[in-house]
């Protein structure tokens, strides 16, 4: 009988370990000094991204990396960057990178005493240092990026359409830097 509690105590205190490796995906940073460590990470929660970044680079070596001090990093496909806003800095994740980069923060609003993830979205013109805010109200956000994107006509036309919204916007600015190469 001893035996078999023996088993059953390895068994689960075995599942405990599968759960914590199971949400880690296959990444690397890139520290403030632009050193590369690759490994398996684990980066968001529920509410967003985490302050720290556990990285498992070898099953000897793991870190919790604080994530201000990352110049920027990858998990999956995604890609994420530090960006200065005024007097701020923010991680946000990259949507176009070309002659216009757009960016999504995620941050977490209060909605009737909840937090609740929000997204804002930030460009800024190839050469250029300063992030701007995408106008999301209405249908500024259609006549501020058109603007930007005169040199393309199906773009702006593309951005014309009313089923198209901010969330598209990516896919939009991807199309319009691929045609300026």
């Amino acid at each position: 009988m001893p035996r078999f509690f023996t088993v059953l105590i390895l068994l689960f205190s075995s599942l405990g370990l599968f759960a914590q490796t199971a949400d880690l995906v296959k990444g690397y940073v890139v520290l403030d000094n632009g050193d590369t460590l690759r490994g398996e990470m684990r980066y968001r929660s529920r509410d967003g991204l985490k302050d720290k970044i556990y990285l498992k680079i070898s099953e000897t070596e793991k870190k919790y990396l604080p994530l201000m001090g990352l110049k920027a990093f990858q998990a999956d496909s995604l890609h994420y960057v530090k960006i200065e806003l005024g007097k701020k800095q923010a991680f946000a994740k990259e949507l176009a990178v070309g002659r216009i980069d757009l960016v999504e923060e995620e941050y977490l609003r209060d909605y009737q005493g909840q937090s609740l993830p929000a997204y804002r979205l930030y460009f800024r013109l190839r050469g250029t240092e300063n992030w701007e805010e995408v106008k999301t109200g209405g249908n500024r956000w259609r006549e501020q990026m058109a603007e930007l994107m005169t040199s393309s006509p199906e773009c702006t036309e593309r951005l014309q359409n009313k089923n198209m919204t901010p969330d598209d916007l990516g896919e939009i600015v991807r199309q319009y830097n691929a045609k300026q190469k």
